[in-house]
């Protein structure tokens, strides 16, 4: 089983971010749903991952995945880690996983969007990510903000790498 390298995960991600900001422009320029964004970043990445070489077929990106039909972060995410978070709340915003199974080596990034956050939705996501790493083992967790009039900005919370498009 390959697992695609850090740096060509992050460069992958960086690129579909891109080509999002670049065709897509108008969806930023509005301040369109995260979830409008989200999904074309989404339709993007599939090709790009698609594509790579010397990346298994195995991948699949999705948006709102949950595969056990529950909220994955019920209860010990909700209760211990973010109190008062309610539990449609919790499921990532962008996956790239492979769907046979949940483990380490099936679940590869997971990925968080927020418009122009403030200190505490930052915070917030970040405690939401690092418990998605934690509790279902993705190798990498990323934070995606689009600040309003300026290009989307990311931040891999495992490795603190960070880039703007």
């Amino acid at each position: 089983m390959i697992i695609p390298a850090p740096d060509d995960v992050h460069q992958v991600l960086e690129d579909a971010i891109r080509r999002t900001y670049e065709k897509e422009r108008s969806l930023f320029d509005d301040c369109a749903h995260e979830r409008s964004i989200v999904a074309q970043i989404c339709r993007h990445l599939a090709g790009l991952v698609e594509a790579r070489d010397g990346w298994e077929s195995r991948w699949s990106v999705d948006v709102e995945y949950n595969r056990h039909h529950i909220y994955p972060c019920r209860g010990r995410y909700t209760s211990k880690q973010l109190p008062g978070l309610s539990e449609n709340a919790v499921y990532p915003d962008l996956i790239i996983h492979d769907r046979q199974a949940s483990t380490r080596d099936h679940n590869l990034l997971v990925l968080e969007a927020k418009h122009n956050p403030n200190p505490a939705d930052q915070k917030r996501e970040h405690r939401k990510l690092e418990a998605f790493l934690g509790d279902y083992k993705y190798r990498h967790a990323v934070f995606l903000k689009f600040p309003r009039r300026e290009a989307p900005q990311w931040e891999c919370i495992a490795d603190k790498t960070s880039g703007r498009v």
